[in-house]
Parts: structure tokens; sequence; C-alpha cells
């Protein structure tokens, strides 16, 4: 941790260590600390450190009957960013955990939900929306999950293209038939994608940036850079690799010159702590992605307002049944109760419409009614004042 001139709010800095998981790698160095203020919050990242140092422990153990169950059902698969990244860190529980996530070969489903059940998972529903097509998610008591993908999705096209290979043409892992792993270059290639994916969709956060520079620590001397920097550019992702980079290296590398990089970079600070609700048009130079994911949930946003509209004003024949019951005999009329339905709502709407119109003309014409009568009483009342003066008596 940064040495500070005034001590920081432990509570803001909680907060937002939890928001992007890393509250776990901060307990180390608050440890020795003593200020009333810091052991208000020292019981917060302690219980986030002996969490993640129970679920690694827990997905560690996973890991091995994932593999074995694999194994001994056959079916090719391959691990991805998730137990790979975590072997980077010399110290495990400096690594809030996430699910395990697998690519499998397609067409295996069945013996997929047969192997994860023997090694004690159950399937699991996502809530809030529906699964990717060819996703299959799993959990086990104690709160460890797994992902099982058949395809690596990726928004970006040529990103998408260029990793849509399964698991059988990579090297099987040393002592496995089954069981693949990517080499360095592939899995450099792959994480820098996977950053790409997570930051134009506004989803990455600080621990993983922390991920980034242990795994580029580890393998920076062992990669073929020019390789690498080709495919990257291929991928059109080129600079935001190079630039990801340099973001780890001002975050943990203790480098302090970045010259006319700077001002992106710190737009790129912005974009991260935010989540990516700040500063985006500024990263849209650096990663069009960011971009063509937002212009994609627009579609979305789109389709489902069509969707709703189309179900609202053409509903299931069940639905109908319910409104127009001659329907449970004659489904050949639906068409029919469908335009009576339409017509009736649209009749009920044109009639409240033209009625609150004529509420609001009625309520005008009684204000300025009213407003007249008020001056008719003010001119009645001035007259009467004058009659009184002219009458004999009154003129003095």
């Amino acid at each position: 941790m940064p040495a500070w001139q005034r001590e920081p709010d432990w509570g803001k800095l909680y907060k937002l260590a939890e928001y992007h998981h890393i509250a776990n790698v901060l307990y180390g160095p608050i440890i020795p600390m003593d200020s009333k203020s810091v052991m208000r919050w020292k019981d917060s990242f302690e219980e986030q450190y002996h969490y993640a140092v129970t679920m690694q422990q827990r997905y560690r153990t996973s890991e091995d009957e994932i593999m074995k169950a694999l194994e001994r059902s056959k079916i090719h698969s391959m691990e991805l960013e998730e137990m790979v990244i975590n072997r980077c860190y010399k110290r495990k529980e400096n690594r809030y955990p996430l699910p395990l996530t697998f690519l499998v070969e397609q067409g295996k489903s069945s013996a997929l939900v047969v192997a994860m059940e023997a090694a004690g998972f159950e399937p699991k529903a996502t809530k809030g929306k529906d699964p990717m097509p060819g996703e299959y998610r799993f959990h086990k008591v104690g709160g460890t999950e797994v992902v099982f993908y058949e395809k690596m999705d990726f928004t970006g096209k040529k990103i998408n293209k260029y990793f849509s290979l399964p698991p059988q043409p990579f090297q099987t892992k040393k002592g496995s038939q089954y069981i693949h792993v990517q080499d360095i270059n592939d899995f450099y290639l792959y994480y820098i994608a996977w950053l790409a994916e997570r930051y134009a969709r506004g989803s990455i956060e600080i621990r993983d940036i922390l991920d980034l520079w242990q795994c580029y620590l580890l393998c920076y001397e062992r990669l073929n850079w020019k390789e690498v920097n080709k495919e990257l550019k291929r991928m059109d992702i080129d600079l935001f690799g190079e630039m990801i980079v340099k973001l780890a290296a001002m975050w943990f590398g203790y480098i302090e010159e970045f010259g006319d990089d700077l001002e992106l970079l710190m737009d790129m600070e912005i974009y991260i702590t935010s989540k990516g609700t700040k500063a985006r048009e500024e990263n849209q130079e650096l990663l069009p992605l960011v971009k063509e994911v937002a212009d994609v949930y627009a579609r979305d946003l789109k389709k489902e307002r069509r969707k709703r509209l189309l179900d609202m004003w053409f509903p299931e024949r069940s639905y109908m049944e319910t409104i127009y019951p001659i329907l449970s005999k004659t489904a050949a009329l639906l068409p029919a109760c469908w335009a009576g339905r339409i017509i009736k709502k649209q009749y009920k709407k044109v009639k409240y419409t033209v009625l609150r119109q004529w509420v609001t003309i009625r309520q005008s014409l009684a204000q300025k009614t009213e407003k007249i009568r008020a001056k008719v009483k003010i001119v009645s009342k001035i007259r009467t004042w004058f009659k009184k003066r002219k009458q004999p008596g009154n003129n003095t």
C-alpha cells in the first residue's frame, strides 16, 4: 500500500475494495495498524481474507475432482482463465476466487451432467437471465461453482472467429487423454481477449488488473512477443493489450513515468474503478469493442421492446381462452379474437382520451367562468359605491 499524508476513509476504501474483489489483499498490510479508524473495519477485511483462504482450498479440491470426473467420462475439456491465473499467485489467499470455467466438446451435455453428479455437483439455474446456448452451470455445498462452455463466446467477430476451436486441437495435459491445456502464447492471447470483453462490457475489476500483473510477471520472458503482437493486431486489440499492461504496471509495478500515455491511462482508471459508468466515450478509441457492445445492448433493448409489444397485442392461445372460451373448441378463430381484442382496447383508449379531454375542457371553462364572476363582483361593488356617493347626504 502507498504511503499517505493523511489516513484514508477506511469505510469507503473497504466498500471499494469489496466491490472490486480485492478486500482480502488489503488485510495483510493493515494487520499492524492500530488507529481507531482502521480498527472499526479490520474485522471486515479479515472476514474477506478468511473467505478467500477457505474458498481457495475448496476450489483446489474441486478442481481435482472435476478433472478426474471428466477424464473418466471421456469428455474432452480445457481449463480457462480462473485456476490458470490462480497458479500465477505465490500466495493463493491473495486471489479472491470466482467459479471455475472449462471449455468442453459439444454434444456431451448428458455425459457432463452424469460426470458432475458423480463429483458431488448439482445443476444450477441462473437467476434473472436465461443461460447462453452451450453453457452449463453446476454448484456444490460449500459455495463452489463451475461453468462449462461448448464455445468461447466473444462480442467481437474477429475475436470470436479466432477462438472458435473446440478443446481437441490443443495439447493434452501430461498423464491425461482428455484434459487439454493451452500453451503460454495461446493462453496470453485468450486472456487479453477475455479482458477486452470484460472491459467492453464494463464488468472489469481492479482484481482483473492485479491478475494480469501477476500473469505478466510470470510469463513475459517466455512469451513469443512477435507472434503475440501479430495475433493481437489481427484481432484489433493490440493497442488495448499494450495499454492494459501499462495500467497494471502503473498500479502495481512502481513505475511512475508514462509520458503521452498518462491521460489515456487516467481515463482507463476512471472507467475501471466505476465499472464502465464513467469515461466510456474516451475509451472507445482505445477499444472500439466498447462501442460495439453498447450498440449490441441497444439492439437487444429494441428487440426486447418489440417482443413485449407482440406479447401484449398477440397473447398466447391459453391466455386468450380465458377471455374467449370459444377458442378452446375452435383454434382457427384466434386471429379474429386478437383483432376483436385490439379493437376493443383501442376503442376504450380513444373513449378515455376523449373523456379526459372533456373533463379538462370543463375544468378550464369553470376556472375562466370563476375569474369572470370575480371581475363582475368587483365591478358591481364599484358601481354600488358610486351610487351611494350620489345619494343626498353622501357627497360631503
